[in-house]
């Protein structure tokens, strides 16, 4: 189980194209160190929110958004054959993932 803190939320594929996943860091700050950020266990927090999905949903079929400690947003590129993933630059604008986040508390 990860130690990192951190808050997301997901949106199910709807006709045929990918659904949502946002993951936000929520680091207490510098004097935690020993509390690893997001970043440094993604692999094992992928794995965490995987299994809170329905068993029909895979995370290879989301577009997944990450946002830093430093709320940077990233985008997590999943390879459902190999299940590797990378991080990329999102497509969206930093300020376009930040209201999307806010949006989900609006639903």
């Amino acid at each position: 189980m990860s130690e990192a803190i951190y808050s997301w939320f997901w949106q199910p594929p709807i006709e045929g194209e990918p659904g949502l996943m946002m993951i936000v860091d929520n680091h207490p700050g510098p004097t935690r160190s020993e509390v690893p950020m997001v970043v440094e266990d993604l692999k094992t927090i992928l794995q965490e929110v995987e299994t809170q999905l329905p068993v029909d949903i895979g995370l290879f079929q989301m577009r997944i958004y990450s946002r830093t400690a430093l709320e940077e947003w990233f985008e997590i590129v999943l390879d459902g054959g190999t299940r590797r993933f990378y991080a990329k630059k999102p497509e969206f604008t930093q300020a376009e993932l930040a209201q999307l986040w806010e949006a989900r508390l609006d639903g």
